[in-house]
């Protein structure tokens, strides 16, 4: 039988306020929900008060009666380091105790009943701060959303992934190839979005863009151009995801040119045809 425990009330840690029971978390103006699953590997990780977690009693402790993979958990502590906007080379929140598992670094101060929080109350306030905290994946940006519809326009698609990314993982470990494809994400969006791009598809090692839809733009080549040279320039001068992984040299990067047929989403998932 599994062993009973205590839910865990309104927290404080390292400066931000974690409810277990919404899954909410806030700091300032930052606020934003986490997965359920993210959520309970914090909660064990609180009980410990700092003491390291070994991998295999999270995923006891969590998934008691089901099967499940280590990628789960690796997944959902890369989910709680965006949302404490922490990093697994430098951590301040959580750190990863070479094969032994993880523990939280600030430490935990329970909150007592009706603790308050100036932030929360308004859902529509509360839903706009989780879309500006969120991850690329998660959030619905503003690139994101379309009028349904489909339309014949001339476009540039930038095509950007890690270079030879299955032989990239099979050299670090899991948790660092996740931050490192999460870095690839946050960027390449933020470099898009400088050249009137649009992200059309998020990959699993890299991001598809668009040019020239749905916005139409002349040099919809040039910026294209403009935005993958930049992101070689980014990354080879930088070494931002040098610094992790042992291959400087790694992204590729396509692009191509001609008609399509671009369909357009409001908040399912985004058609395209090319």
């Amino acid at each position: 039988m599994a062993e009973s425990r205590e839910p865990l009330g309104v927290l404080e840690i390292g400066g931000w306020r974690i409810d277990p029971a919404s899954r909410r978390v806030s700091q300032g103006d930052a606020a934003r929900r986490i997965s359920p699953k993210a959520i309970r590997v914090l909660s064990v990780l609180a009980e410990a008060g700092g003491g390291v977690v070994a991998r295999q009693a999270l995923l006891d402790r969590i998934w008691p009666e089901v099967t499940v993979g280590e990628e789960v958990l690796t997944q959902a502590i890369a989910e709680l380091r965006r949302a404490f906007h922490d990093s697994a080379r430098a951590p301040r929140f959580i750190e990863t105790v070479h094969k032994a598992g993880y523990r939280l670094l600030p430490p935990v101060h329970p909150l007592p009943p009706g603790a308050p929080d100036d932030k929360e109350g308004d859902p529509e306030k509360e839903a706009a701060k989780a879309t500006e905290t969120a991850s690329p994946a998660e959030a619905t940006g503003e690139a994101d959303i379309f009028v349904l519809g489909r339309e014949h326009k001339q476009v540039t698609v930038l095509d950007c992934a890690l270079s030879k990314a299955a032989a990239l993982a099979a050299q670090v470990d899991a948790e660092t190839m996740a931050e490192t494809v999460a870095q690839l994400h946050q960027t390449a969006r933020e470099i898009i979005q400088r050249y009137d791009g649009t992200v059309a598809q998020w990959q699993g090692d890299g991001v598809i863009a668009l040019f020239g839809a749905p916005r139409a733009l002349e040099d919809h080549p040039r910026r294209a151009i403009s935005a993958a040279i930049e992101l070689m320039r980014h990354f080879e001068e930088v070494g931002a995801l040098g610094r992790s992984l042992p291959d400087a040299r790694l992204l590729s990067i396509g692009i191509h040119t001609g008609p399509a047929v671009v369909g357009l989403r409001a908040a399912g998932s985004q058609e395209i045809f090319t």
